[in-house]
């Protein structure tokens, strides 16, 4: 993890972001800012509880939460790590041998911040 010496923030290490690139999958939407320690997950059974999920990824390194989105058509859930690193390191070994959760074989991605400008196509005017 590097430290940007304007801000002192935290960012993600060239390392990490390289690796992240190679993650180009067209299905998962792409925001302009990287959540350095948390995973994006789905495919995994509908009834599962954000302690199961927990439960699972304490193996890799301290779980920070785990929050499900359950909507009517799609679920899925955001793993936050105490550590940065973490999160890479689940990504690494995902990507030598998947990751299974209660049989199914689950999906993982980088995730990304929401883009918090409104675009003017998705505004909406009231006129008096």
């Amino acid at each position: 993890m590097d430290i940007n010496h304007t801000t002192g923030n935290k960012m993600p290490s060239q390392e990490h972001l390289n690796f992240i690139n190679k993650l180009n999958d067209s299905k998962i939407p792409r925001q302009n800012q990287l959540i350095a320690n948390r995973l994006f997950m789905k495919n995994f059974p509908r009834e599962t509880t954000s302690a199961e999920i927990e439960h699972c990824f304490q193996t890799f390194g301290p779980v920070h939460d785990v929050k499900i989105i359950a909507k009517e058509n799609t679920h899925f859930a955001f793993i936050s790590f105490v550590n940065d690193n973490t999160a890479l390191d689940v990504l690494r070994q995902h990507a030598i041998v998947p990751i299974t959760f209660q049989n199914h074989s689950i999906i993982l991605a980088p995730a990304y911040k929401k883009n918090s400008i409104t675009s003017l196509t998705s505004m909406k005017f009231l006129f008096l």
